[in-house]
């Protein structure tokens, strides 16, 4: 395991997470947000969608990496 960092809602955040960990895992299970939903676990319905660098993007079918 290795530490993830990246800014969140305009904080600095850290957690441990694997290599193969999704971005919403990430969001949900290592930082506690869970605001961010798991709705279909095949990218249809875009309950996990979150801004990434101004872009919206569905957090289940990106890495946290």
């Amino acid at each position: 395991m290795a530490k993830v960092s990246m800014t969140v809602n305009g904080k600095a955040v850290t957690a441990d997470a694997e290599p193969r960990t999704l971005l919403v895992q990430y969001l949900r299970e290592g930082l506690r947000l869970t605001g961010t939903h798991v709705g279909c676990d095949t990218s249809q319905c875009g309950a996990c969608v979150v801004h990434l660098d101004g872009k919206a993007v569905k957090a289940c079918t990106m890495f946290a990496w």
